[in-house]
């Protein structure tokens, strides 16, 4: 615990919200108990059809509301941005040295959170520091098991940026992000905040930036949230602006770096592709469930078979000969 008063510097927590309906009182709940006593409070929202935005400022506007909370903002933008754009407005209203995220349908694990995760970045002066999350049912009732895994937190630990970065694409090793992850105010402005080329994703691509900037990803050894199952990150096999963050992620990383090893790249290639057949195939399913016809049904189901055929075949070509798989996926897919 932190006992000093003086080394309690100001830190922000940021709670985008966009149709959260009640669960964001879950999560303001689980803010303004917390025991830090120095905490800005961001609530953004990225124009829900319905915000209870008067019921929020009562909260905070309480003469018995949580001495904790030294300032507050509520932001709703008017129009739908996307949530890094969402993030990059909330982190230029904010004041706080550190910063910490919470989505709206999550919660903190317990009070301390905020108090025990900063005395380990006080300690190691971090600047990206990245923790364990509890994954619940919809209700926060039963829990579904924690993440990272202990491999994955060894890694994190002890290996450099540069071998961080490369694993993480060889699929060796998984980070956390969303609430998992704090950062020092003065880092995130360094890289000019988190990258809008992206809609939904500013955690996992902010991380690889910093990695592959040699900034160092510390980890915490506690429980940051209680992440509930059914946010938009849960389902990013049929959310087409989740898959375009990924083939964004990976057209960019292979223009940004160069990879030790030939099986990264590979991979690399292989993951693209695959997201690029899984693009196309979300919105020949989108494209199905709006024909009337059946002979137009026919149709697209044979285009969607040869597509994924053609990805089969691929992965056939990668187990027998890397090298023709690493040469013929730039000339497809430049």
């Amino acid at each position: 615990m932190i006992e000093n008063a003086e080394e309690f510097p100001l830190i922000t927590v940021i709670t985008p919200s966009y149709n959260s309906g009640v669960y964001i009182f879950d999560a303001i709940d689980s803010v303004i108990h917390q025991t830090y006593p120095n905490i800005e409070y961001i609530i953004t929202d990225d124009g829900s059809s319905e915000f209870p935005e008067t019921e929020i400022k009562n909260i905070f506007t309480s003469p018995l509301k949580s001495k904790n909370i030294t300032t507050w903002k509520i932001i709703c933008n008017s129009t739908n941005q996307g949530t890094v754009k969402n993030l990059n407005g909330a982190i230029r209203k904010s004041s706080g040295k550190y910063l910490f995220f919470l989505a709206a349908d999550d919660v903190f694990y317990n009070q301390n959170v905020l108090n025990d995760w900063m005395v380990t970045i006080i300690r190691t002066n971090a600047e990206i520091i990245t923790s364990y999350r509890e994954k619940y049912d919809e209700k926060l009732t039963n829990s579904l098991g924690i993440l990272p895994n202990m491999n994955d937190v060894t890694k994190i630990k002890t290996y450099s940026s540069d071998k961080l970065y490369e694993d993480f694409f060889r699929k060796n090793i998984r980070i956390q992000g969303g609430g998992c992850l704090a950062y020092s105010r003065e880092c995130l402005i360094r890289y000019n905040l988190f990258n809008e080329a992206y809609v939904l994703s500013e955690d996992i691509p902010a991380v690889l930036l910093l990695l592959r900037n040699n900034v160092k990803l510390y980890f915490w050894d506690g429980i940051s949230i209680k992440y509930r199952e059914g946010g938009v990150s849960s389902n990013f096999q049929t959310s087409i602006p989740l898959i375009k963050d990924l083939i964004t992620r990976f057209r960019y990383e292979l223009t940004q770096s160069k990879f030790q090893h030939i099986e990264t790249k590979i991979k690399i290639y292989l993951c693209y592709a695959s997201l690029c057949f899984n693009l196309f195939y979300v919105q020949i399913l989108k494209t199905v469930k709006q024909c009337k016809s059946d002979n137009h049904n026919i149709f697209l189901s044979i285009i969607l078979s040869c597509c994924m055929g053609c990805f089969e075949i691929y992965e056939r070509i990668y187990k027998y000969s890397k090298n023709f798989y690493l040469f013929i996926f730039p000339i497809i897919f430049h």
